[in-house]
């Protein structure tokens, strides 16, 4: 329905409209593949309604400068410059700030540790004994957390973690785990001890070196 009215709006306001409802179709299906299909992410309505809203102004931005004999080719620069102003404030990560890897979100290098790693470049090693008490956001599946209480912005935690489930855990049998700081990321200060499990939490819990508090 779209496509076929767009047929009829070929310059001028006509064609910023069709490019606003094209760039949010896509957003919106993007985030519904991303984590239906491909299953890189969490499906939720707050995240496609993000996707909609930066594809629907960058779709407009596009086609609007898109009209201007000679300078089709501002066209790009124009869809990253409108979606890094708006980023920060839909809790995405800019374009340009930061290094793209695997799946959606651009994670920092290194597991997340910042510098000082040790000759084989992994971070230090330390003991979690029992009684100790951890925490994380998350799924049980994850293998991050730090030690309990550490502040939200030392934790360098990707845009929406703060909206998943908090959980606090007591070591009951003694552990190995990865240490370090958490490098600033995510427009974050970073630099809380973090520790990297041996294993997921979830897989940690069933055999008994963790409990839930």
């Amino acid at each position: 329905m779209v496509g076929g009215g767009c047929l009829l709006l070929t310059a001028g306001a006509g064609s910023i409209a069709c490019g606003a409802l094209g760039g949010a179709a896509a957003g919106a299906a993007s985030h519904a593949w991303r984590a239906q299909v491909q299953h890189t992410e969490e499906f939720s309505w707050g995240a496609m309604g993000r996707e909609a809203l930066i594809g629907g102004l960058t779709g407009a931005a596009t086609a609007g400068i898109g009209q201007i004999p000679g300078v089709r080719q501002l066209a790009n620069r124009a869809t990253t410059a409108i979606s890094n102003r708006i980023s920060p404030y839909l809790g995405r990560p800019p374009t340009t700030t930061l290094r793209p890897t695997e799946g959606p979100i651009a994670w920092p290098p290194n597991n997340g540790f910042h510098g000082n790693l040790g000759p084989s470049g992994n971070p230090g090693v330390t003991v979690l004994r029992p009684g100790t008490q951890i925490d994380r956001f998350g799924l049980d599946e994850g293998r991050f957390v730090a030690p309990r209480g550490t502040p939200v912005a030392q934790r360098s935690l990707p845009p929406g973690a703060t909206s998943k489930p908090y959980s606090v855990f007591e070591v009951t049998n003694r552990l190995v785990v990865q240490q370090g700081r958490a490098t600033p990321w995510f427009g974050q200060p970073g630099m809380g001890v973090q520790y990297r499990l041996p294993a997921s939490v979830k897989d940690l819990l069933a055999t008994g070196y963790l409990r839930r508090v």
